[in-house]
């Protein structure tokens, strides 16, 4: 058998406060593309220029009438700096697969309150994000979860919907035959198709997608909102559906009047109280890792120096799995979260590129987790240089600085781009 070879073409945008991530795998007769996060609070123009010059870089459709396509696009979470590049990103290209986290109508109304300087778009996706991307050209909508299956499980109410379920192996697949290019690897998983959408709901703390003609796998991960800290702000919720004869959120939401109302009467007033549900948030974030299922595989920085040196990190390490691994803003701890929590049944992480956590900062960062456990050898860290939160953080720059390994600080002016070259059969 020939031996074949895959080039991921991988870059961390240089569009300031916020992601834009890309991907593409090429061989010599497919592409296979993926996008995670797609937003700036720095200037929304540069990061249109960069999906501009993302797009440029995807092969044609074959139909000249038609959008270019995206494969795989990976919301972590959607606060508005990782998110605001998304409408635009819809209307360039049709999107094959669309994965983001699972939030309840209760939960989606907490982003809603605070999106008052938001766009139309984002207040509507907000308030309801699956019609939203419904209307546009999305093959496939994956929610990721990890809650529901507690929540069905303990639920005997009539009225809760018979859930689809099925339980698979560890090395058992589900090939979807609506679901083109991807498999989808999962726990437990609802299924639905509305209009020329497929639906899918993954109801446990991981997944996987493999490409079907790439030795490549993309494996994610991510946890609920813890509810404890939500129950007061869903106490409000319902004194306020009740004290204005509204029958549901949608109502509030679809309603300006009703969400200035909600917003003076339960965001403004309670301001400190609201800040800490926020940050609940950005536990919710996709992480997502990618690599080639090959142990033959090199990795290529920008520069010589990067490359002696990702050269002999490897060979010191035994590193022969070369992994992507992607945050988001998450807040993993090793104290409550070990690593194989977010490896997928026996796979092992030997990480290439990490991108850490919400722009470096000192909250959300754990030397234990991230450079202890992890050993990666490039540590990126995406910020805007004028942002107004101390991002990245002295102390998260330091320990990696510490470590002796390649940290890439990417903001505005800056990208970071490499290459992954694997070899199979």
């Amino acid at each position: 058998m020939s031996e074949k070879t895959i080039r991921a073409e991988c870059s961390f945008h240089a569009i300031g406060q916020g992601l834009f991530y890309s991907c593409i795998l090429r061989s010599q007769y497919n592409c296979f593309s993926c996008v995670y996060d797609c937003g700036s609070k720095t200037n929304i123009n540069i990061l249109y220029s960069e999906i501009d010059k993302f797009i440029d870089m995807l092969p044609k459709s074959r139909d000249n009438n038609k959008k270019k396509c995206l494969d795989l696009l990976v919301l972590s979470h959607l606060d508005y700096d990782h998110i605001n590049g998304l409408e635009y990103l819809l209307q360039k290209l049709h999107i094959e697969t669309i994965i983001l986290p699972y939030l309840t109508p209760e939960e989606l109304l907490v982003l809603f309150a605070n999106s008052n300087d938001s766009s139309a778009f984002i207040q509507s996706f907000y308030s309801h994000s699956v019609n939203i991307l419904l209307a546009y050209d999305i093959r496939n909508i994956i929610l990721l979860n990890e809650d529901d299956i507690k929540r069905n499980e303990n639920d005997s109410s009539e009225n809760t919907p018979p859930q689809k379920k099925k339980i698979l192996n560890d090395k058992e697949y589900i090939n979807a035959n609506e679901i083109s290019n991807v498999i989808i690897e999962a726990e437990n998983f609802d299924e639905k198709k509305i209009g020329d959408s497929t639906l899918i709901k993954i109801q446990s703390k991981s997944a996987i997608i493999s490409t079907d003609f790439f030795a490549w796998k993309f494996e994610f991960f991510n946890v609920s909102i813890n509810k404890e800290n939500l129950m007061k702000f869903f106490d409000n919720i319902q004194k306020f559906l009740n004290d204005n004869n509204i029958e549901s959120i949608r109502d509030i939401t679809s309603n300006y009047q009703y969400i200035k109302l909600f917003r003076r009467t339960y965001v403004s007033n309670n301001s400190e109280n609201y800040e800490k549900i926020w940050e609940n948030f950005n536990s919710t974030s996709i992480i997502m890792c990618h690599f080639p299922t090959t142990t033959e595989a090199i990795l290529i920085g920008e520069v010589p120096h990067d490359i002696y040196n990702a050269c002999y990190l490897l060979r010191e390490n035994n590193i022969k799995k070369i992994t992507t691994l992607l945050t988001g803003d998450t807040e993993i701890n090793l104290k409550e979260y070990h690593l194989n929590k977010f490896t997928y049944k026996d796979y092992s992480f030997d990480i290439g590129v990490l991108s850490v956590p919400h722009h470096g900062s000192k909250k959300n960062w754990n030397v234990s987790l991230w450079i202890d456990e992890l050993h990666s050898l490039y540590y990126v860290i995406s910020y805007g240089t004028n942002n107004t939160y101390g991002h990245p953080s002295y102390d998260v720059v330091m320990d990696i600085n510490r470590s002796h390994k390649i940290l890439k600080l990417v903001n505005e002016n800056k990208e970071f781009a490499y290459t992954i070259i694997a070899k199979y059969q």
